[in-house]
């Protein structure tokens, strides 16, 4: 454990608080890491459920809007690609060139 490792190194009083500082150091990595990667996981959660709300909203927007303009099929059509062009996007963004992550 920690207190094995400090009592193997220390001859002095100096050692002692260097050896205290050295595994506290390292302990604070561990755990800067651990943390990083859930952000990094939490991170990827929002960006794919901002982008899967937003093409929700934009579809509904869609419905609303094109029956003012277009007939009931090409409304469809636009409200179908309104709501999948975003996630498309997303995807493009995640796994392609931009990497959102």
């Amino acid at each position: 454990t920690v207190f094995h490792a400090v009592k193997n190194r220390c001859r002095t009083i100096g050692d002692l608080f260097e050896s205290i500082e050295r595994e506290i150091d390292g302990l604070l990595m561990v755990i800067n890491t651990h943390i990083e990667e859930a952000l990094d996981r939490l991170n990827t959660l929002t960006f794919w459920l901002s982008i899967i709300f937003g093409s929700f909203g934009l579809g509904q927007l869609a419905v609303a809007i094109a029956p003012w303009f277009m007939g009931p099929i090409e409304s469809t059509i636009v409200s179908s690609i309104a709501t999948l062009l975003p996630i498309i996007l997303g995807v493009f963004l995640h796994f392609g060139g931009g990497k959102a992550r």
